[in-house]
């Protein structure tokens, strides 16, 4: 087998979706910075707000992290009063994530962030092709096992 070359690398998939993926967190996290967040909390306070309180395991899954690494921001998050833990109703091992009053007023500024950071990142594309995107890559992503967006975990 030959050795891979630059231009194979530029033509796999994973390498322009890890590149795409790395640069739109740094962006959020770089505009996120003066708000006290970093990308990952930033991103993790805005799926709390869209997707509502969800668990570890739920969040771990729609982040793309690592249960410990996504406890980490959530830690930092509830020290500084925008999340909070409380107990599942029916499983008292797991908690459930929640926005607080403090989380809810920071939320609206943290999606506008990420719809500022999308906009950057479909500059030039027209909404046809922005759709196209989505669905190709929506495509890619189930042809590869990953679940949709909307759907939960049966057991966390």
């Amino acid at each position: 087998m030959e050795p891979m070359t630059a231009l194979d690398r530029e033509k796999m998939i994973a390498h322009q979706c890890g590149r795409v993926a790395l640069a739109a967190k740094g962006e959020i996290g770089r505009r996120a910075r003066p708000m006290g967040l970093s990308g990952p909390e930033a991103l993790l306070l805005a799926i709390v707000s869209i997707h509502g309180s969800s668990t570890l395991a739920e969040l771990a899954r729609l982040l793309k992290h690592a249960h410990p690494s996504v406890l980490r921001h959530i830690d930092v998050l509830e020290r500084r009063g925008y999340i909070e833990r409380t107990p599942h109703p029916t499983d008292r091992r797991v908690k459930v994530v929640s926005l607080t009053s403090e989380g809810e007023k920071v939320a609206p500024e943290i999606r506008e962030i990420i719809r500022k950071v999308n906009k950057l990142a479909t500059k030039g594309l027209d909404a046809a092709t922005v759709e196209l995107l989505l669905r190709l890559l929506q495509r890619v992503a189930a042809n590869l096992g990953v679940e949709q967006e909307g759907s939960h975990a049966a057991q966390d």
